[in-house]
This record gives C-alpha cells, sequence and structure tokens, in this order.
C-alpha cells in the first residue's frame, strides 16, 4: 500500500491531459468540484518552471505526484487496484475517495502572457482567454476568462453559484452578456 493512501473505493473524477507541450511560465490549474460547486480548498496551480518540465511526458507526472503527496481524498495517475494508484508518464487521471461526493475535475491551461511591441517601441500586453462570447456559451465554467468583441474586454466567470449566469447572455438573456447586459456584475468580473 502507498504511504498516505486511504483505503476506500476510488472513483475517476477526470484526467490530466498528456498532448500540450508548455512553456516556462505557463500554468496549469486543476479545479476540483463537488456536487455544490468548486472546492477551492482542493484546487491548486501548478506553474512550468522550465522548458524541460513543460514537456507532455513531465508535467503531467509532476501534477499526478503533487496530488499523491499533499490530498487524501485525491490520488492520481494509473489505477492498479484499490491500494495502488501510481503517477506515471503517460495517461494520469484522477481518482476520488467515493465517500467524498467529489465528482469533477477541470484542468485549465493558462499559457503565459505574451509580449509584443506596439508602433510606438512601448510593450504591449496581450491578455490570455479561454473563449471568445458568445462562442461555446454552454461550456463556460467558473474560472474561465471570455472576450467579448463588442466591448474588447476580457470577463472572468464568477463561482458558483454564478456560474450558471455565465452561460447565459444571448438572445433572451442579454442582461448577463459581459460587460454589456444590465446585471452582468452578478455572473462576471472585469479582468482586462
Amino acid at each position: 500500500m502507498i504511504a498516505g493512501l486511504s483505503p476506500g473505493n476510488w472513483v475517476n473524477i477526470g484526467q490530466i491531459p498528456t498532448h500540450h507541450h508548455l512553456n516556462k511560465n505557463d500554468e496549469v490549474l486543476i479545479q476540483i468540484f463537488d456536487g455544490k460547486g468548486y472546492l477551492p480548498e482542493l484546487s491548486f496551480n501548478h506553474l512550468i518552471n522550465s522548458t524541460e518540465n513543460g514537456a507532455p511526458s513531465v508535467w503531467p507526472k509532476q501534477i499526478a505526484k503533487y496530488i499523491n503527496k499533499h490530498f487524501t481524498l485525491l490520488q492520481a495517475g494509473r489505477y492498479i487496484h484499490s491500494d495502488n494508484i501510481q503517477p506515471c508518464v503517460s495517461k494520469n487521471n484522477i481518482y476520488a475517495l467515493s465517500s467524498s461526493n467529489i465528482t469533477q475535475t477541470r484542468v485549465l491551461i493558462k499559457f503565459a502572457v505574451k509580449r509584443i511591441k506596439d508602433e510606438d517601441s512601448s510593450v504591449a500586453i496581450t491578455p490570455s482567454y479561454d473563449y471568445v462570447f458568445p462562442k461555446h456559451r454552454n461550456d463556460y465554467r467558473a474560472g474561465d476568462k471570455v472576450l467579448n468583441p463588442k466591448t474588447n474586454k476580457i470577463y472572468q466567470c464568477k463561482p458558483w453559484p454564478y456560474t450558471e449566469f455565465c452561460r447565459l447572455g444571448t438572445h433572451m438573456n442579454e442582461q448577463y452578456e459581459p460587460g454589456i447586459g444590465k446585471n452582468w456584475s452578478l455572473a462576471w468580473s472585469q479582468c482586462w
């Protein structure tokens, strides 16, 4: 038995992707949810601190090792049997104890801010975002950043219980359109 691995039934709640090569200063956000919503106390960010650590065979295993070391309700890696979940170079699933009521994990990749020079030789910063509003509206989750081309600003979806409002915003629900709708600030925070 692995030291620290709690006995019990483990259920698969997600997977750490292995198809992204990341660069230094990119960040991987691991978000954990139960039936009531986002669990910030179990969620964390993993900073890529070198080009070598950004390889698709390295960073997923590092995250799995971190989960296994720091959380008793979560484990990551390859499921061998109920008392053996091992981080690996290839596919790493994230598991939760079934008694914990943890239901889902979400892995987000935040690419480092790119710097480009403008015509005045000053430095302009291009912020990152996950979606362009209103495309893929039904996929918006807490923490997602959305560019609204009407305002040319970026808004971040607020955590539960306001997340559902982020998925609204066009047609009959224009009151939640980020930066424009009458009630947009219930669902969104302006971040750029």
